[in-house]
């Protein structure tokens, strides 16, 4: 399995494409096929990325940070259009976050693991919804394990 960072169309090789091996991959031990809970994994790339205009960090909240009803925030993906069609190119949605992080503007499928992006801050990635993009759409609230990422990566960094 590789990773594919800074690309902008999925079906073109790009000078800004870097693509990188992935060592391993790490899922949240509490995950549950059947509800979906604690749908979260990690990555652990063989090397790390070269940064630059195309390839960036994004912060990560507090673990007690969560966004309000009536935020603003965006998706970033390459998802199903209203057409049905797939994307070739990334795309951004913004969207209105509802209660319990279901948002107003809809999602569509193959968006799952796109990021909700609030203030320059990765907030929640979309988990799942119905395929048609009618809510709910639920999106996994990173906060709630900013924890599990830290122990994860830590752990990791002494391997």
């Amino acid at each position: 399995m590789n990773v594919t960072l800074g690309a902008h169309d999925i079906n073109k090789k790009e000078n800004t494409q870097q693509v990188i091996p992935v060592l391993q991959a790490i899922r949240h031990e509490n995950f549950n096929t059947e509800t979906f809970t604690n749908d979260i994994m990690l990555l652990k790339l063989k090397y790390k990325a070269q940064l630059n205009a195309y390839v960036d960090t994004i912060a990560l909240p507090h673990s007690e940070d969560w966004v309000r009803p009536g935020y603003e925030c965006s998706v970033v993906d390459w998802g199903k259009q209203t057409n049905g069609k797939l994307t070739n190119t990334l795309r951004k949605v913004d969207v209105e976050v509802q209660n319990e992080q279901k948002y107003a503007h809809f999602s569509l499928q193959g968006d799952a693991g796109g990021p909700l992006v609030c203030n320059n801050m990765s907030q929640g990635m979309v988990s799942y919804g119905h395929v048609d993009g009618k809510p709910p759409q639920v999106v996994t609230r990173i906060s709630s394990f900013v924890p599990w990422i830290k122990r994860t990566i830590k752990r990791l960094e002494h391997h």
